[in-house]
């Protein structure tokens, strides 16, 4: 039923919901590195971001599409 249901999107959102703190630190140093002089921390800062960036794209779908599928198939989340 509806509990059922709302666990999972529970799980859902607590998934997605990690990588968001993450993601501010890492673009807090990025600004902060980025306003130095160092090419290296530049590169190493952009490369960091995008890694998460990607990271957190490719979570999204996922839960999307597991969400999805949850609705279609009256399924959990981790099946």
């Amino acid at each position: 039923g509806f509990r059922y249901h709302l666990g999972s999107l529970a799980v859902g959102a607590a998934i997605s919901g990690i990588f968001r703190p993450i993601a501010g630190v890492a673009t807090f140093i990025a600004k902060h590195a980025h306003a130095g002089d160092n090419a290296a921390s530049k590169a190493l800062a952009s490369t960091c971001m995008c890694c998460i960036w990607c990271f957190e794209e490719i979570v999204r779908f996922v839960n999307k599409n597991a969400i999805i599928q949850l609705v279609l198939q009256s399924s959990d989340f981790i099946t």
